[in-house]
């Protein structure tokens, strides 16, 4: 075997070096993911529907609109392909981001040493500058928190880094190539965040800035014309996309500076001024970082002492250096993507900097060359060793700070959604039948829908009806959200005297009872009305009645309760009545009546399943006339032909198919 060189020495200390990053990465990314955060934020589980629909009749959309502004594809379509290699766990979109986040660290080690070669500094100098720079972006704590949760975010970092290297790159070796590689990126990185629409003025501007210092406009001119034929080329669907539905293109904008740019705005000026105050803080000052929950502890700085000190030094070695080419790229980087966040409302907002994270820790890494230039050679080894200890306590003091303080917070249960989760949880690996009330699974809710929509979980809206079991052969649960139907928990228990209230899913801190769970027993009889006669309405068999008063006075609102039950499935949806006709007067006009779908429309017959009995709510109206006696029929239709559902009954019948039930007399 050859001998060693000092080159592939170095070689050798900065792959293991970057690899050590990375498989630091790696551990703190994916650790325990599936419970911290707990839950899902809204914003995480609307995506994961979206990637789960994704394909759905041949619909590949370049862009997922929403009332809330929508989101860009590149999170979806990731999540979409980790979802494919993870068995569609619910937590694919949070293996995406984690990813992401790690991809962007090579990423960054590429752009920052390129940076840094740009400006003449040794190739080995340089490696090690963007290996502190890349540990600096692995270890900070908005790092950590982010590259665990399914946000965007971290698309742009990693966009923004490759765009940065190949600029750099281009620059230094002066390759066509290079620059095209960079409008590839810049196109790809305006699929991924709103913030990403930034990332052209940085690279123009940063282009711009090194034309000036050379004189050479006309080469540089046209690399910035193969960038942005390159970046055109790219972002051609999308552009076309949001050109075609313009109205898209800047509401998150306007209502992400509301109180920055838009009429909430006391004075626009004033109000600038103190987002760049606060922004600056929030880099290193305790108190002044993100006060959301959700995206950090409250107040916290994005740097500690060890690492603002260090962004502090190279800010100042930077202002010193701003005419070399590679410090006027991490000037322009840094300062225009951090303009998402100076210009919109709550500064500052980590969510929107994070394509400036990597410049930054560009900066510190200029920082430490500055130190490597002051101080004496003889001193460099404590330089070293301080450093490596500086690094060693910053990633020890944010490890506990995610893992053992935010970790621990009470408002992660707010945050995230978690009484959600938990039910949809509980509804989904409950045994037997479960029925969710009120009926969450839609788009307005989707972590029900990320975890129910094809599930066995039964939902519906209790409020015009119930769905029961009668002596059913398995255990029969019902998660029941308090908050929108506490009244059913009374009515469960009144029709069935044997079931129970199991323990409750209840908000934290508080203690208060977001569901609440009630338990039949198997083979558990049904407490309900029994009619007088068999009656059926083609597979439809009416099973009991009740109403309510049970004396009623004229005027009054009058509550049918009809029992139904399917004994096969029902291919399609029809409509139940019931009317009221003065007694003898049967072939007139109802005197009051009432015809909708079941359960409002929300849970038709076509959902029936067989054996599952259908409590309908019907309202009537009586007639403000005393001394009178009414019939109520019911009967059913088809919609929208009218056609009715022939009757088989051994009691008494109307003509059409209608039958009667009773008769009530109003008194005064």
């Amino acid at each position: 075997m050859g001998r060693v060189t000092a080159r592939q020495r170095h070689q050798r200390w900065i792959a293991a070096g970057l690899s050590g990053l990375l498989l630091l990465a790696v551990a703190t990314r994916f650790y325990n993911l599936a419970q911290l955060p707990p839950g899902l934020w809204y914003d995480e589980a609307w995506a994961s529907v979206q990637a789960r629909d994704l394909g759905a009749n041949g619909s590949w959309p370049v862009y997922f609109d929403a009332d809330f502004g929508g989101l860009h594809p590149a999170i979806i379509y990731l999540t979409w392909l980790a979802r494919q290699v993870s068995h569609d766990s619910p937590w694919a979109i949070r293996y995406a981001a984690a990813g992401a986040s790690i991809l962007s660290l090579p990423l960054t080690f590429l752009a920052l040493r390129a940076i840094f070669e740009l400006d003449g500094v040794a190739k080995q100098r340089a490696d090690w500058q963007a290996l502190a720079g890349t540990a600096a972006l692995t270890l900070s704590f908005p790092t950590l928190v982010f590259a665990r949760i399914g946000f965007e975010v971290y698309l742009l970092a990693a966009a923004a880094a490759g765009v940065f290297y190949s600029l750099a790159a281009g620059l230094r070796r002066r390759r066509a190539a290079y620059f095209v590689l960079a409008g590839l990126g810049l196109g790809v990185g305006l699929y991924c965040y709103h913030a990403a629409r930034f990332l052209p003025m940085a690279v123009t501007l940063a282009l711009a800035g090194v034309a000036w210092q050379t004189r050479q406009w006309r080469w540089h001119a046209a690399r910035w014309a193969l960038m942005a034929l390159g970046a055109a080329v790219v972002f051609f669907p999308l552009g076309r996309y949001l050109w075609q539905h313009s109205d898209i293109l800047l509401a998150r904008a306007q209502v992400a500076s509301y109180n920055t740019l838009g009429p909430g705005a006391d004075s626009v000026p004033l109000a600038l001024l103190r987002n760049v105050g606060r922004t600056a803080a929030g880099i290193g000052l305790p108190g002044f970082g993100d006060g959301l929950l959700r995206h950090n502890l409250p107040g916290r700085p994005i740097y500690g002492p060890f690492l603002a000190l260090l962004f502090g030094i190279g800010i100042i070695y930077l202002i010193r250096r701003w005419q070399q080419p590679g410090m006027w790229l991490l000037a322009t980087w840094g300062s225009v993507m951090m303009l998402p966040v100076v210009l919109s409302d709550g500064a500052p907002t980590y969510t929107r900097m994070w394509g400036a994270m990597p410049a930054f820790a560009g900066i510190i890494a200029a920082g430490i060359g500055a130190l490597v230039d002051w101080l004496p050679r003889r001193r460099q080894r404590w330089l070293a060793a301080g450093l490596a200890a500086g690094f060693l306590i910053t990633l020890a003091a944010n490890v506990y700070s995610y893992f053992g303080v935010w970790a621990n917070e009470p408002g992660l249960f707010d945050a995230f959604q978690v009484g959600e989760w938990q039910a949809a949880e509980r509804a989904r690996n409950t045994e037997g039948v479960v029925y969710l009330t009120p009926d969450r699974v839609n788009t307005a809710h989707p972590t029900f829908d990320l975890l129910l929509r094809d599930s066995s979980v039964r939902a519906f809206n209790s409020g015009d009806c119930l769905i029961l079991a009668d002596a059913s052969p398995q255990p029969v649960t019902y998660v029941v959200d308090l908050r929108a139907d506490a009244g059913i928990m009374a009515q469960l228990a009144a029709l069935y005297p044997t079931g129970y209230a199991d323990a409750p899913i209840r908000h934290q801190p508080s203690g208060d009872p977001l569901y609440a769970i009630f338990v039949v027993p198997p083979g558990a009889p049904l407490a309900q009305p029994t009619p007088p006669t068999e009656s059926r309405f083609d597979a439809i068999r009416l099973r009991g009645y009740e109403w309510f008063p049970a004396e009623p006075e004229p005027g009054d609102t009058l509550l049918v309760t009809l029992y139904w039950q399917t004994m096969q499935p029902i291919q399609a949806d029809y409509t139940p009545f019931v009317h009221l006709y003065a007694a003898g007067k049967e072939n007139q006009q109802p005197a009051a009546q009432h015809d909708a779908p079941p359960c409002a429309g929300r849970y038709g017959t076509s959902r029936w399943q067989p054996g599952e009995i259908i409590a309908n709510q019907h309202r009537l109206t009586l007639p403000a006339v005393s001394g009178q006696t009414y019939v109520i029929a019911v009967g059913w239709y088809a919609w929208p032909s009218l056609v009715r559902l022939p009757l088989a009954t051994n009691g008494p019948t109307l003509p059409d198919d209608r039958l009667p039930l009773t008769s009530i007399s109003l008194n005064d």
